[in-house]
């Protein structure tokens, strides 16, 4: 049994592979997720659910600011050089360094915020009550733990996506959300809010640690340096800058959008549990090819293939649309029904119900950005370009916070269209439809620059193989909507389980017939309902690295 799992965690992964592994992780991670949710809207009080969802703003800026660019921008360019030229001396170096420059950063930062979090929080959170600062500067406190360790795990999760693996990588999301569910029903009932975040720190380091050993196996061993002066390192920072600027503009949204949505109770809550269930489609169906596609994109570009950097990127482009345009459409039509089964259970009303489906509903229009954006801007980091990237979600980031004023505050009476049934001014709504259009902006700004970068001006084929999942999910929505209505009325939609069936029905039928209608429009992609990537564009076998080859070489230098 050791053996089989040593083996499984090794095995070195194609872009079919990663992609099928990465998907199936990441959906499980996600139900997870809304399975934490759910217990949290049990157990939790709306009022301490604001605070905490408000804790982790500063936390999760530091986390993004300071690793999450490094890594998907930086280090793993860079790390990939050093393993196609089999210097694994050097990778392991370099890789050292970066993880403990990390630890020095991630170690005074936070301690630095924690000193000054009580006058921060007043900032941040205007609209709560003196009670519910104190308790997010409390919290807040205890969440600066958390950056140390994702930042230690991103950057072994960065060492395995370049050796092509990503088992391991991929479960850790699967520990951290089992760490925060376990604490919420075991501790939540004595400890309240302050238990939660017991299993979120833990979680975090859960995550770590479970990366460690397959690591470790690769050949990493660590080095007490932190080589500041080394070209690599040096590039890293360098690259990672413009990723820091553009991921800083996304949490300065989520800083703005908390500072809002604090003016009115309960929408905190309401945007970010909203946020979280569309998340986990674009997260699945956008995050898993991007992440999987990424290496293999970076080594295309850096062999100069540019023609198999554009097959792979455009099949990455339509796997995901071929997947998230009927997931929007069906998340748009059962948004009430989704939010009921999630979230609607103990201290979660009826009113907060609503507030977060119609948020949701928001949220959709945009999801099929969402999605792409991630992949995009991956296009452009595999050539070392951080910087368009950067420069385009800092124009995104001013446009979705106007509108996140705006669009929040926007005061019409009552309106009731396609079952939307909105009081303003739209508060919540109002801020998940700002980020839905910036999203929207920003995808369309880097495809733009992309196809210029490029010089790539053939899109036809790929305009005509989109209007074939649109027209094929017109007629998923107009089924989807026969079959809401006529189970609706045939079961009893006051108990859970009235409501599963009315939507399990709806989601399996429906996509029935989206499926039939892409087979039958003779899509070539409905072949990814079974695999998610063609054989013909996996990389030969010489792009990847030999874990053996890497293991033995490092130990003997």
């Amino acid at each position: 049994m050791i053996r089989f799992f040593r083996t499984l965690f090794m095995r070195k992964n194609s872009i079919k592979g990663a992609s099928l592994i990465l998907m199936a992780t990441l959906v499980s991670s996600n139900i997870l997720g809304l399975f934490r949710n759910r217990f949290l809207a049990q157990k939790i009080t709306p009022a301490n659910l604001d605070t905490y969802l408000a804790a982790f703003r500063i936390p999760d800026l530091i986390f993004n600011l300071l690793i999450l660019g490094a890594i998907s921008s930086a280090f793993i360019p860079v790390f990939v050089n050093y393993l196609r030229r089999k210097d694994y001396q050097t990778a392991w170096h370099v890789a050292s360094s970066v993880i403990n420059i990390a630890i020095i950063v991630l170690t005074i930062v936070p301690i630095i915020l924690a000193i000054f979090m009580p006058h921060i929080t007043p900032l941040l959170v205007p609209g709560f009550n003196e009670s519910q600062q104190l308790q997010t500067t409390q919290l807040s406190r205890w969440l600066l733990l958390t950056p140390l360790f994702f930042g230690i795990s991103y950057i072994m999760g960065g060492i395995l996506n370049s050796f092509k693996r990503f088992i391991v990588y991929s479960l850790s999301p699967l520990i951290y959300n089992l760490s925060i569910i376990i604490a919420t029903l075991l501790l939540a009932d004595h400890y309240g809010v302050m238990g939660v975040v017991f299993g979120v720190v833990g979680g975090a380091f859960l995550h770590m640690v479970i990366q460690i050993p397959t690591v470790v196996k690769l050949g990493f061993h660590w080095q007490p340096v932190a080589d500041f002066r080394h070209k690599s390192v040096r590039r890293i920072g360098k690259l990672m800058v413009p990723r820091m600027i553009g991921l800083g503009a996304n949490q300065l949204i989520l800083i703005v959008v908390t500072f809002l949505a604090s003016t009115w109770k309960g929408n905190v809550t309401y945007f970010n549990f909203a946020n979280d269930i569309q998340t986990f489609f674009s997260v699945v169906f956008g995050a898993s090819f991007a992440i999987a596609v990424f290496p293999f994109l970076a080594d295309f570009a850096a062999d100069g293939d540019k023609k198999k950097f554009l097959e792979s990127l455009n099949l990455a482009a339509k796997q995901i649309l071929y997947f998230i345009i009927p997931c929007s459409v069906l998340l748009f039509l059962l948004r009430s029904e989704i939010v009921r089964l999630t979230l609607g259970t103990g201290h979660f009303s009826w009113s907060a119900t609503v507030a977060t489906a119609n948020s949701l509903g928001a949220f959709a229009i945009g999801i099929w950005a969402a999605s792409l954006v991630q992949l995009l801007a991956r296009a452009f980091y595999a050539y070392e370009d951080t910087r368009t990237p950067a420069i385009a979600g800092i124009i995104s980031a001013i446009v979705t916070i106007i509108l996140s004023f705006v669009l929040s505050r926007i005061n019409l009476g009552h309106l009731s269209f396609a079952n939307l049934s909105l009081d303003f001014p739209l508060k919540a709504v109002g801020l998940a439809l700002a980020v839905s259009l910036g999203s929207i902006f920003n995808v369309v700004v880097l495809a733009i620059l992309l196809r210029i970068k490029l010089k790539y001006a053939d899109g036809f084929d790929f305009a005509k193989t989109v209007f074939k999942y649109l027209f094929a999910s017109v007629v998923l929505g107009f089924v989807a909507q026969l079959i809401k209505y006529y189970i609706g009325w045939q079961v009893n939609m006051q108990t859970f389980q009235g409501v599963l069936l009315k939507t399990t029905a709806t989601i399996v039928i429906s996509f029935g017939f989206y499926l039939l209608i892409t087979y039958l429009l003779k899509c070539e992609e409905f072949s990814a309902f079974l695999e998610v990537f063609k054989k013909r564009v996996t990389p030969p076998d010489d792009i990847a690295v030999d874990q053996t080859v890497g293991a033995k070489q490092s130990q003997q230098e």
